[in-house]
């Protein structure tokens, strides 16, 4: 990836966070951007798994655009989501069962925070 975070996106193919040959195989298609699934995608027994998998991919030399579908902020992994990939420069982060604006606020203040401490340039 190049430092400039713009580009169109007319194909987005989601992959399981837990599912290491798919999400391998995800990044060689044409597929504009992958989204590493960790919410629904994957069972609670394994949503640590999917998350380290997905910082492993952020931290790897990416092929093409990475999203992460975090969960919601209503759930026990929520935290332990961002605090995994906030330093990490996901070029998406999509944040799912959002409510109201204010969950928004709280992921981009939150973002902010964990971006900041790793001194990652907004």
């Amino acid at each position: 990836m190049t430092d400039d975070r713009r580009f169109a996106l007319r194909s987005l193919l989601f992959v399981p966070g837990d599912a290491d040959k798919k999400i391998d195989k995800a990044l060689d298609t044409p597929a504009d951007v992958v989204i590493l699934d960790l919410e629904d995608a994957v069972a609670p027994s394994a949503k640590r798994a999917a998350r380290l998998l997905a910082c492993g991919v952020l931290r790897g030399d990416r092929r093409k655009p990475v999203a992460i579908r975090i969960n919601a902020v209503d759930t026990p992994w929520y935290l332990e989501d961002l605090g995994a990939i906030g330093g990490l420069r996901p070029d998406i982060v999509m944040l799912p069962k959002c409510e109201a604006a204010a969950d928004i606020k709280r992921l981009c203040d939150q973002l902010s925070v964990l971006e900041a401490a790793a001194s990652v340039p907004v």
